[in-house]
C-alpha cells in the first residue's frame, strides 16, 4: 500500500476516547484558507466556512472576516498574540488540522466495519464466534453515545455513523498529511496574550503547570505553538461561534496522534483479513 506512520504499535487503542473527542469538537467540515489581521498580516486559519476564491482581500481583514467560523490559527503574527512555530509548517499544519475532522470520522467509522468481518478471524462469511467480538468491547453504537453537547448541533447523526461504509479512503493522502505537519506529540494548553486574556493553544511543549506565569506574551513559547483556537487580542481577534475553543485544542492535539495510530491499526486489520481471505476468495480470484 505505500502507507508510512509515525505511529506504528500503539496499543490498545482508545477508541472510545477518540470518538469522544470527535462529537465534542465543532462539527465538520473543516477548511483551511488565509485571512489578514489588523497590520495586514497574514493568519493561516481552519474555518467552519468554505473558502470563497472570489472575495476581496478587505473581506478577509479582521473585523470583516468571519471570525465566528474560525476554528483555530496556525498563523498569528499580531502584536500581543503573534506566534509561529519554530518549523513554520502553518500551511502543512493547517491542512492537517483542515483534513484531521474528517479523517478520523472516516478511520473510526472503517475499523467500526473491519472489526465485525468475519475473515478478520479466519472465519467464513456467514459463521458465528465470541472471539470476532471488537478486542475493546468498542463498537458503533458505544461511539455514537458519547457526545455529551445539548446544543442543536449536538443532536445530529453521530459522525462515526454518518460515515459508516465511506469508500473509497484515500490512506496515501492521510498518511501525506500526517508526514508533512509539524511532528508530535501535540498538548492543548492555555496562555495569555499581551492584556492578560486566555489564549487557548496546541503547543509542542508539554504544559507544565509550574510555569503558568511564565506563559504570557511575550515571555510563553511561542516557537512551540502549533495552533490556537481562541484569540482574543484587538486587530486579530476570533472566537468559533460554537464556543468549543478547549474541545477543539483537544481534539486538535490528540488528531496529531490519533490518525497516525487508526492508520496504523487499520492497515494491520486489511493485512489480517487479506491473509485469511487466501487467494481463491480474493476479488478477481474468484471461481465462476
Amino acid at each position: 500500500m505505500g502507507v508510512e506512520t509515525d505511529q506504528q504499535s500503539y496499543e490498545p487503542i482508545d477508541l472510545v476516547g477518540i470518538a469522544d473527542r470527535l462529537n465534542r469538537a465543532t462539527p465538520g467540515p473543516w477548511y483551511s484558507d488565509t485571512y489578514h489581521d489588523d497590520w495586514a498580516m497574514s493568519m493561516v486559519v481552519v474555518t467552519t466556512l468554505e473558502p470563497s476564491p472570489g472575495l476581496n482581500s478587505n473581506s478577509h481583514r479582521s473585523r470583516n472576516f468571519p471570525t465566528g467560523a474560525v476554528i483555530a490559527a496556525t498563523l498569528v503574527q499580531a502584536p500581543g498574540c503573534g506566534f509561529c512555530h519554530a518549523l513554520e509548517r502553518w500551511d502543512e499544519d493547517s491542512q492537517f488540522i483542515e483534513r484531521a475532522r474528517t479523517d478520523v470520522e472516516i478511520l473510526l467509522a472503517e475499523l467500526i466495519r473491519l472489526r465485525e468481518q468475519p475473515d478478520l478471524h479466519g472465519h467464513p462469511p456467514g459463521s458465528s464466534s465470541s472471539s470476532m467480538a471488537p478486542r475493546d468491547g468498542i463498537d458503533g453504537s458505544r461511539m455514537a453515545s458519547t457526545g455529551t453537547r445539548t446544543d442543536p448541533e449536538a443532536s445530529r447523526p453521530s459522525p462515526v455513523t454518518d460515515f459508516l461504509g465511506h469508500e473509497p479512503i484515500d490512506l496515501d493522502g492521510i498518511a501525506s498529511r500526517v508526514g508533512r505537519a509539524t511532528p508530535s506529540p501535540w498538548y492543548s494548553d492555555v496562555y495569555q496574550d499581551g492584556n492578560g486574556d486566555p489564549l487557548v493553544v496546541v503547543t509542542t511543549q508539554r504544559p507544565n503547570p509550574d510555569h503558568h506565569l511564565e506563559l504570557r506574551w511575550p515571555d510563553f513559547p511561542h516557537d512551540a505553538v502549533v495552533a490556537a483556537t481562541l484569540v482574543q487580542t484587538p486587530g486579530a481577534e476570533f472566537r468559533h461561534a460554537s464556543r468549543r475553543h478547549d474541545e477543539n485544542a483537544e481534539f486538535i492535539a490528540h488528531a496529531r496522534t490519533d490518525v497516525g495510530v487508526l492508520l496504523a491499526e487499520l492497515i494491520r486489520l486489511r493485512a489480517i483479513i487479506d491473509a485469511n481471505r487466501g487467494p481463491l476468495r480474493r476479488p478477481g480470484n474468484a471461481r465462476n
